[in-house]
This record gives C-alpha cells, structure tokens and sequence, in this order.
C-alpha cells in the first residue's frame, strides 16, 4: 500500500526487544504504524505540503503562564530547553493512556528507519544488559566487530575515554553507532585475560538480512523471519524458491520474536501463502473500514505449512499469522501471540523526531480484533525456561513432527 508518496509500516513490542537484546543500531520499535496525513513519514520519501500548525486551545495559556514563572523564578540552573519540551511532549501522551501512542528523538526515528531498511553503520554486534553489565551477545558474522576480534562473552567497560557504568542500553548504542569509516575503542574485560583489553573497531554499513532459512530431514524447509523491513518480501520469496530446488515439500515458517515491520511487506509476505482475498481490515474512529488482500502470486500456495508464534510474534506478524488462520490456509503452533491490533500515524515533526499516534485498529479476515488477547495457536507447545537453557527448540520439532505425520 503507498499512501501519497509514502509506505505504510507495522510496528511492535519496543519494551521485549530493548529489554533483551539490541543490535548496535540503537532502537527497536514499536506498534503497527504508517505516516500520517501532511507529515513525512519516518523513511525518507517525500510527501507533498505540510499540515498547518493548528491554534493551541485556550487551556494551554495556563502551560505558558507555568513555564514564565519556572523561567523567571527557578532558583537552580534551568536545563538546555529541547529536553523539556520532549519531557512536555510525552507528558501530553502519557494523559492519552495508550501506551502506543509514543515520541521518538531524532536519534531513535533516525535508527527505526535504518533498522526497518534492513542495514545501518555502526560495528556489527549484539549486545545484552546482564545484571548492570554490558555483555556482547555475539559479533555479526562478517562484521567489524568480528574482524576486530570482538568475542561473545566481552564485558564492555569504555567506549573511548567515557566509563559505560550507569548508561542505559540506548545511550551506549548512540555512543558505538556512527558514519562508515569512523572508528571507536572499546574497552572490554575478558574472562581469559587478567587486564582489560582496548580494542579499535572501523565502523562500516552492516546489512542485516530479515530471513534464515535452512532445510530440514524428511524434505521439510524451514524459514524464519525475523522483521518485517523493505527486503523481506523478496527474501522470504528467494528462500522459499531456493528451498523448493533443493526438494522442499513442506515447510515451517517461524515468527516467534518477531516485532513487526512494515504493513505493505506484511501483506505482501502473507500473500507468499494465500492465494487471494482478505488479509486484514483496517477499521478508523469513523467506523469505515478498509481491506488489504493478498495479490495471489506467492511462492508457497499449496503446499503443507506450519507457522510458529510466541509472546514475541507481534504486530505485522500477528497480521500474517491471523491470515493464515482464518483463512485456513495452515495451522498455528507454539505460545499466544502478544496482541498487538492498534493502527499508529507517525508524523515526523521540524527536528526529525516523530510522533506515533494511534488512529485506527486492524482486524483479522474474520474480523477478529486480538488487542489484550493475541491469536491462539492451533496446537499450542509451551517453551519453558529449561527448553531455553538446554538448546532444546520443542516447538521446532513438534513442526517438524506435525509435517512429517500430516504432509
């Protein structure tokens, strides 16, 4: 779907991604969004006029009256006025009581967009706050991080002369991330050495493919899709065409952990499975509703499928999913889904941060709103904390055991 000059986005589950694990790219996002009307959307694509700056209410004078005597009267050092206002601002949506409805600085719609591109600058590396502790999850094979000799396990301590100690996740992202060529030291402890080691990184772009793909015994195929970015739509395509050559006759398409990403390529990834018809149902404060349908030129029509979903399975994912199960197309297996059905507007404002504002909700084919409730899987397979520790994916092979009985 295009809307003036403008591609729409679904977004989702901010606080389960920062809260475990983030790519040096600094931001993970949320909700399902699309730009809203006169603003330019958060991906640079123009969009023709601006909406006019609407008159403030009457009631805001008391605002103004506040901010003269705090202006004029505070007896401490006032601080830099931009935080303020961004403090202002969030003030104002938090009284809205959606927790969707959000403000991003310019830093973090700058990286939603670049992790939605599918590529940003940066080292090439994950990383984990682990109990006040800066840990690397793992370098990205290939990367900068790695060629510099990054290992997972590396506790970072400094990033150049500045003490990480007491940073938020977000704030040692912004002070890694920077342009190509640029480079910056980190400061790591390593179990295996007695002394930190200071370790010079060259930042470069780092491309982040959305699909891993493998095959599996008994000709089953198997493709995971970790977001929903710009490239996912041909990506998921490619892998499913690349596993079909090498004898797929059945496949599991896995969503768990994934946040979301933008509307179109949920569409369009839904459509690599069904044929034709609803997808999913827009429905405005109005009460008008407006259908998404599936193009019916996909890459894996017939075939036996199964999809996983979990808690992490948000948003666009939640879009694919709900498809495929009202449409009967394949069965779901695994967790709840997280529940994830508001429809946000971004409009990007003067200093490149943004607003995401909730304007509509979406429904499935059937017309089932999963908000507060998620999708239920058709045959649900808890992981527990011990699946987890030991390595052992039961959800994969209850799939895979699912396929090889039924295909």
């Amino acid at each position: 779907m295009l809307q003036g000059c403008a591609k729409a986005l679904g977004i989702s589950a901010l606080a389960l991604v920062l809260a475990t694990c983030a790519f040096l790219s600094g931001f993970a996002y949320s909700s399902v969004l699309r730009p809203g009307t006169g603003a330019a959307p958060i991906i640079a694509l123009p969009v023709p006029g601006s909406a006019p700056v609407a008159s403030a209410p009457p009631e805001f004078g008391v605002f103004w009256e506040a901010w003269n005597v705090i202006r004029t009267s505070f007896y401490g050092k006032i601080p830099n006025v931009k935080p303020m206002s961004y403090a202002a601002i969030r003030g104002v949506l938090k009284t809205l009581g959606d927790q969707h409805t959000v403000f991003l600085e310019p830093r973090n719609t700058a990286a939603e967009a670049e992790q939605l591109r599918g590529d940003f600058q940066g080292i090439g590396a994950y990383i984990n706050l682990d109990k006040d502790q800066f840990v690397i999850t793992a370098p990205i094979p290939g990367s900068p991080a790695e060629k510099a000799g990054i290992l997972a396990g590396d506790i970072i301590l400094k990033v150049g002369d500045k003490d990480v100690k007491g940073l938020t996740l977000d704030e040692l992202v912004a002070l890694i991330r920077g342009p190509r060529g640029s480079k910056v030291s980190l400061t790591i402890f390593r179990t295996t050495k007695p002394d930190p080691v200071v370790i010079e990184v060259a930042r470069d772009i780092i491309n982040l493919p959305s699909v891993i793909s493998k095959m599996q015994d008994d000709n089953i195929g198997y493709v995971r899709l970790t977001i929903f970015g710009e490239k996912s739509k041909t990506e998921v395509a490619d892998a499913i065409n690349t596993l079909k050559r090498q004898g797929a006759k059945a496949l599991v398409f896995d969503l768990r952990g994934n946040p979301g990403g933008y509307l179109t390529t949920a569409i369009d990834v839904a459509g690599q499975f069904i044929k034709d018809g609803p997808v999913a149902y827009e429905r405005g404060k109005d009460g008008n509703e407006r259908e998404f349908r599936a193009t019916g030129n996909g890459a894996w029509m017939d075939g036996p499928l199964v999809v996983l979903i979990d808690k992490g399975s948000a948003s666009a994912s939640e879009i694919v999913s709900g498809a495929i199960q009202d449409r009967k197309r394949a069965i779901l297996l695994g967790d709840t889904s997280f529940g994830k059905g508001s429809v946000q507007a971004v409009h990007q404002l003067s200093d490149k941060s943004s607003v995401h504002i909730t304007i509509a909700e979406w429904l499935t084919p059937n017309k089932r709103q999963i908000s507060g409730t998620g999708l239920t899987p058709d045959m649900s397979i808890p992981m527990s904390a011990d699946d987890v520790k030991r390595g052992v994916d039961t959800q994969l092979e209850a799939a895979l055991k699912y396929l090889k009985e039924n295909k």
